[in-house]
């Protein structure tokens, strides 16, 4: 399903990219991000990648 918001699919592998390196770089540890833009979009990637 491809709405008007969606991401495209270079932006989905740069985003999934960025989380792979984040996860490497944190050694296993909790990540915590700040409230605002950059969390929301975090949180929603970090719950649609456990459905």
């Amino acid at each position: 399903m491809d709405h008007w918001w969606s991401w495209s699919p270079q932006w989905e592998a740069a985003a999934g990219r960025a989380l792979a390196h984040l996860l490497v770089a944190s050694e296993g540890r909790r990540v915590t991000v700040p409230d605002g833009l950059a969390g929301e979009v975090a949180r929603g990637c970090a719950r649609s990648s456990t459905t």
